[in-house]
């Protein structure tokens, strides 16, 4: 009887017995345990969508989880990075020499390769949490207009800053998912993203891009108007933050029915002191209609290039706007009628291709063929 029990144990202790073993408990405590192990190890696939002004990201199965400027401080002496997303955009115009704010990401390619990592790191660290184990799979949108190399320069980066692998998307195609459009039919879909630093025009069929062009106007355009205008008719020198709070308070396409008013301090240029003026809402609407007319050359120029029938498609069923300067008053309207064609924006424009980049990842099987 004793050898029996000698015997059992034996076998039990044996390496194989005890792989084998431990092979069959694993699985029972991953499902078990499987929403802390996911919390712990890292999510699988995430969306990004870094442009030149926000960086968006999506997780899967839960769309968009993360909106930050795509902004950092950067010791100019020690190359150390103060600060990154929306708590450096809070020192826009406030720092002292030795601190830099910039973009690292300039019309979709890499200005500073060093610094887009390090900010890429932080963002997927801040997505899926600092103890994560796991690197993720990442969806990234770039924009068509530029070239391989920039967007191997693009991918690069965000293997460095600790993506497993990464998957290009055009992002004309996840915006136009994110704005509900049925990209995968063979109808034409016109979607003009007017972005940070340019504005993406381009044609959509069967998940492709028939025909674009950029056009550098965007919402960096629409704040040196309104800094040049102040300027010219008010010796007034302002910073970008400023512009950009009168842009989005009262600036617009097309004249208001009523005027608003706005006092703002900047700068005298003449005697060098501190200085308020008060500044209604039409010297905005008039300083921002050059980059709105390049906005509508460029919509143009891509119609003209459009072959006949996907141009009736647009006819018939419109444009779609999208893009942070979506969300300019007057805009939409103002391609509309210079173009002739319905024009409409989403609810939320700005989120339009994170929102795109969640539906693929949700349904990766059915959209394989949209990836780049």
């Amino acid at each position: 009887m004793h050898e029996i029990q000698k015997e059992k144990q034996r076998r039990l202790a044996a390496p194989g017995r005890v792989l084998a073993r431990s092979r069959r408990i694993i699985p029972i405590t991953i499902k078990a345990f499987g929403k802390g192990l996911v919390a712990v190890l890292g999510r699988e696939d995430v969306g990004v969508d870094f442009g030149t002004s926000t960086c968006l990201a999506a997780v899967r199965g839960r769309s968009v989880v993360l909106r930050e400027a795509a902004l950092c401080a950067l010791d100019r002496n020690t190359r150390n990075i103060i600060a990154v997303g929306d708590e450096a955009l809070r020192m826009l115009g406030k720092t002292p020499g030795h601190i830099l704010l910039m973009r690292p990401l300039k019309h979709g390619s890499v200005s500073d390769y060093d610094v887009t990592t390090r900010m890429l790191r932080y963002y997927l660290r801040k997505v899926q949490g600092r103890r994560a184990l796991l690197r993720p799979r990442v969806f990234l949108c770039v924009p068509g207009s530029v070239t391989d190399v920039e967007k191997r320069s693009v991918s690069d980066a965000m293997l460095d800053a600790g993506a497993r692998r990464t998957q290009l998307i055009d992002n004309a195609v996840a915006a136009a998912i994110g704005a509900g459009l049925d990209v995968t039919g063979s109808y034409g879909h016109l979607v003009v993203d007017v972005g940070g630093g340019v504005t993406d025009v381009a044609v959509v069929s069967m998940g492709r891009v028939v025909a674009r062009d950029a056009a550098r106007a965007g919402g960096d355009r629409f704040h040196e108007a309104i800094m040049r205008e102040l300027r010219r008719k008010h010796n007034l020198m302002i910073g970008e933050r400023t512009a950009e709070e009168l842009k989005t308070t009262m600036g617009a396409a097309i004249p208001r029915d009523t005027p608003m008013y706005m006092d703002v301090t900047g700068r005298n240029l003449i005697l060098g002191l501190p200085r308020t003026v008060r500044v209604n809402s039409d010297e905005l609407t008039e300083a921002m209609e050059e980059p709105v007319r390049d906005i509508v050359e460029g919509v143009h120029s891509v119609l003209e290039r459009t072959p006949p029938e996907l141009a009736a498609d647009i006819f018939e069923r419109g444009m779609t706007l999208v893009g942070g300067g979506a969300m300019l008053p007057g805009l939409a309207e103002t391609l509309s009628s210079q173009i002739k064609i319905p024009c409409r924006a989403p609810n939320d424009p700005t989120a339009c291709a994170a929102f795109g980049l969640a539906q693929i990842m949700d349904n990766l099987e059915a959209m394989a063929e949209l990836l780049a």
